[in-house]
């Protein structure tokens, strides 16, 4: 259900040919930008997502799943002019809820 969720937003984004996918992230783009989402809590993969996003050069929409302030993961893209990050739309961690089951009380 994550990578569907990916989906939706690189539907949102225009950015509709997935070039890679992972456990842990989606790249799409289309001719002039590139939307990356990575979608799971665990940080297991997100040295190879730097590396992945490091090699791109088109602008980047970047989408980081969290559940904390998103901020905190800003620091691993400064270096990184070609990339605005984004938050995940509510609609879109509504999904993330229920694949994580996690229940408003």
């Amino acid at each position: 259900m994550a990578q569907k969720a990916g989906y939706l937003l690189a539907i949102t984004e225009n950015t509709l040919e997935e070039i890679e996918l992972s456990e842990c992230f989606q790249i799409f783009e289309n001719d002039k930008k590139v939307t990356a989402i990575y979608f799971k809590e665990e940080m297991t993969e997100m040295e190879d997502f730097i590396d992945r996003v490091e090699n791109l050069e088109k602008p980047i929409n970047l989408y980081l799943f969290s559940w904390c302030n998103v901020s905190e993961f800003e620091s691993l893209f400064d270096h990184l002019e070609h990339i605005t990050i984004k938050t995940i739309p509510q609609p879109i961690l509504e999904i993330y809820k229920k694949i994580y089951n996690i229940v408003k009380v």
